[in-house]
């Protein structure tokens, strides 16, 4: 299950707080040169709008802006997502990093609430007006709440700050 944390004040002693996303990327992703898998790269497509170029650099995109850009260049959001999905989807050794989204888009923060697990501090909230289904408990000032969906996740929000 992803726990959303909407105060920093109630993130627990035992987490730390991940803000440099961008470091942890390239210290675990890019450093540990780490496989593309489909999620990765449907990550990337979904939230920048990259393509992977063909080839033997795996490690370059077509951006949608033009021109290729290497790995490092994708957004924090980007960076952020896959961060969450390396950390708790793929490994299962680490329990114990709560990342923040303060960086993220909105596209970022829609995929990232899509995740089975992983563990987040998402100050500002994803918003769309198609519902999907989530797994989330929400760890609000008001108390601890379950969002099976978008629009769940977005009334508690409202609801309970």
């Amino acid at each position: 299950m992803l726990t959303v944390y909407t105060e920093e004040s109630l993130i627990t002693n035992d987490l730390q707080l991940m803000c440099f996303n961008d470091n942890y990327f390239r210290l675990n992703f890019i450093n540990r040169k780490h496989p593309y898998d489909e999620t990765i790269l449907n990550l990337i497509r979904t939230i920048d709008g990259a393509q992977q170029v063909e080839g033997k650099n795996k490690d370059k995109f077509y951006s949608k802006f033009g021109g290729e850009i290497a790995v490092d260049a994708l957004s924090t959001g980007c960076k952020t997502a896959i961060n969450i999905y390396i950390t708790y989807c793929l490994r299962h050794d680490i329990r114990n990093i709560c990342f923040s989204t303060l960086e993220c888009g909105n596209n970022a923060l829609l995929e990232i609430v899509k995740f089975p697990n992983g563990i987040v501090y998402m100050p500002i909230w994803a918003f769309d007006t198609d519902n999907f289904k989530t797994d989330c408990s929400v760890v609000t000032l008001d108390g601890t709440f379950h969002a099976s969906n978008l629009f769940e996740l977005i009334d508690i929000r409202k609801e309970h700050g």
